[in-house]
């Protein structure tokens, strides 16, 4: 039996794949991952919850020439279709995991202040809930282009766009 590794996406993933004009060849690297990625879909599921997509809507539109009303239609898309670039699947996830009905608003608090405070140096806020979000979905994986802002989140394991083929051979 074939292992399904579960990867849940950073919001700088999804906005590499969107903006196309970054420094870094972000957008050139993610699509080459997703497309590494949908060849080993029977190997690797792909994460998202609705905290990367209004990340991602924060930092999309701050780019030059991007509208708010293109914005809002890539994560309506996103959201409707659960894919990236109507074509890259993904489960979507919500912020209390799948056993959390009796998860409350207050509970959420109590574990984003757990994880600021049991990780040195502190995570940003953004950062510490999808930190809370994989904890609660009991996954391990996040798909990051800064790993720095996971490494010291205890349970959690950074990886990189390009690192995909390492984790396959854990």
């Amino acid at each position: 039996m074939v292992k399904v590794h579960k990867l849940y996406l950073d919001s700088g993933i999804i906005l590499a794949f969107y903006y196309k004009k970054d420094s870094q060849n972000k957008h050139n690297r993610v699509k080459k991952f997703f497309k590494e990625v949908f060849q080993l879909k029977d190997q690797i599921n792909l994460v998202c919850s609705d905290f990367s997509i209004t990340e991602f809507v924060q930092a999309y539109v701050t780019k030059p020439k991007v509208s708010e009303k293109h914005a809002f239609e890539i994560s309506s898309d996103i959201a409707q279709l659960q894919k990236i670039g109507r074509k890259y699947p993904f489960e979507w996830v919500e912020v209390e995991g799948k056993e959390g009905k009796d998860y409350e608003f207050g509970a959420f608090f109590i574990d984003l202040r757990r994880i600021i405070l049991s990780t040195k140096p502190r995570p940003g806020l953004g950062d510490a809930i999808h930190a809370v979000i994989i904890k609660n979905n009991k996954l391990k994986y996040i798909i990051t282009f800064n790993k720095k802002d996971f490494k010291n989140i205890k349970g959690i394991i950074p990886l990189e766009p390009e690192e995909i083929s390492e984790l396959l051979k854990r």
